[in-house]
C-alpha cells in the first residue's frame, strides 16, 4: 500500500538521497527537507524545504503536508568529529530530533517516523554476535547521542503514540558517501602508492549497501496502515557477514583499478570498536532482504567515486545504483 506523503529529513545528504530516489515511486507525494537550495534534490521531489532543523518553518509544513511518514535522516554522522566536538554532535543529533518530535507531535500526530540511528549505540559488547538484546554501552559522543535520540522516540511514542521503527545501521556504503573508511581509501590512493589507514586491518565490520537500506525503508513505509502498529521499535540493519578491514580495503582497491600497498598504523580511532558481528534473526520479515553482494556494491561505488575524479556523469552514476 503506497503511503500518501513522506517527508525526508536530511534529504541531500548521503542515505538520505538514495532513500528519496528508491521511495519516489511507491508514494503519492514526496517532500525533501534539505539543507539549502539543491537542483537535484528539487526535481526528485514535489516540494523541497530548504532549511536546517531544528526551525519554526517545519511546524507550517508539517501541519500543510500531514506526512503518512517521516524519515529522518537529517544529523550528524561520525564518531571522529563527534568526539572533536561533541556539543556540535549534540546540537545535530538530539536537538535537532527533538525539534521533529516536538514539531509532529502539536502539528501531524498521525505521522510514522523512521529514525535512521547506528550501531554504535552498542558501543564495545563483550560478547559477539550483537543481536537486538546485546545491551547498549555507548563510547563515542555519537553513539550517546544517538542512543538518547532512540530514546526520545519512545518518549514520544509513549506520551503521543507516534509510531517509530529505530533503525540501528551498521557501516553504510555506496554512492554518494564522501567520508569513513573507503573514502579515506579512494582518496589516499589517488595520491601515492600507499595507502596509510588505522588499526591494524583484522578489525571488523558488517558493511551494508546504501541501495539495501533503502529498500527496508520502502518496505517499511509501504505496509499496510492496520500492520503499522506491529512493526518493532529496533532493528539492527546489518547482512550478518563481518569483514575484515584489510579484505574490504583489497576489494575495493581491484575494484578502483589501483596497485597499492595497505599499510597500517597499529593505532585504533577513538570510539571506534574493534569488531563488530551481527545475528539477524530468522524467519524475520522486518530485515534486510536481498542484499547486495559486497563486490557488487564496491564496484558501484567504485565506479561513482572515479566518475567524480573523471568529471564525468556522477549524478548519473548515483541515480543508477538508486
Amino acid at each position: 500500500m503506497a503511503p500518501k506523503s513522506v517527508l525526508v529529513t536530511g534529504a541531500s545528504g548521503f542515505l538520505g538521497a538514495t532513500i528519496g530516489r528508491v521511495l519516489r515511486p511507491h508514494c503519492d507525494r514526496l517532500i525533501y527537507l534539505t539543507g539549502s537550495e539543491n537542483p537535484t534534490s528539487a526535481s526528485l521531489s514535489d516540494r523541497q524545504c530548504a532549511f536546517r532543523l531544528p526551525d519554526q518553518r517545519l511546524a507550517s509544513v508539517l501541519a500543510t503536508e500531514q506526512p503518512t511518514w517521516v524519515i529522518h535522516c537529517a544529523g550528524s554522522a561520525s564518531v571522529r568529529l563527534s568526539v572533536e566536538d561533541p556539543k556540535a554532535d549534540f546540537r545535530n543529533n538530539v536537538l535537532v530530533t527533538e525539534s521533529l518530535y516536538d514539531a509532529i507531535a502539536k502539528h501531524s500526530p498521525n505521522t510514522n517516523v523512521v529514525n535512521l540511528s547506528s550501531a554504535a549505540v552498542y558501543g564495545q559488547p563483550a560478547r559477539l554476535p550483537i543481536t537486538l538484546s546485546t545491551p547498549v554501552s555507548p563510547v563515542s559522543p555519537y553513539g550517546k547521542h544517538k542512543r538518547q535520540c532512540e530514546l526520545l522516540t519512545e518518549q514520544y511514542r509513549s506520551r503521543f503514540g507516534i509510531h517509530t521503527v529505530n533503525l540501528r545501521i551498521f557501516s553504510s556504503y555506496g554512492p554518494g558517501l564522501r567520508k569513513q573508511v573507503l573514502w579515506d581509501i579512494f582518496q589516499k590512493a589517488k595520491r601515492g602508492p600507499e595507502v596509510a589507514l588505522f588499526g591494524d586491518g583484522t578489525e571488523t565490520r558488517d558493511f551494508v549497501f546504501s541501495r539495501d537500506i533503502a529498500n527496508l525503508i520502502c518496505e517499511l513505509v509501504t505496509t499496510p496502515n492496520s500492520q503499522v502498529q506491529h512493526q518493532p521499535g529496533y532493528i539492527n540493519v546489518a547482512t550478518g557477514k563481518s569483514v575484515e578491514i584489510k579484505t574490504i580495503a583489497r576489494l575495493f582497491l581491484k575494484q578502483l583499478g589501483l596497485h597499492r600497498t595497505l599499510r597500517f598504523s597499529g593505532e585504533r580511532a577513538s570510539g571506534d570498536p574493534p569488531h563488530w558481528s551481527v545475528e539477524l534473526p530468522a524467519n524475520n520479515a522486518y530485515q534486510l532482504s536481498d542484499t547486495t553482494r559486497l563486490e557488487d556494491g564496491l564496484a558501484i561505488y567504485a565506479t561513482w567515486v572515479r566518475a567524480i575524479t573523471e568529471s564525468t556523469d556522477a549524478d548519473r552514476v548515483l541515480a543508477a545504483a538508486g
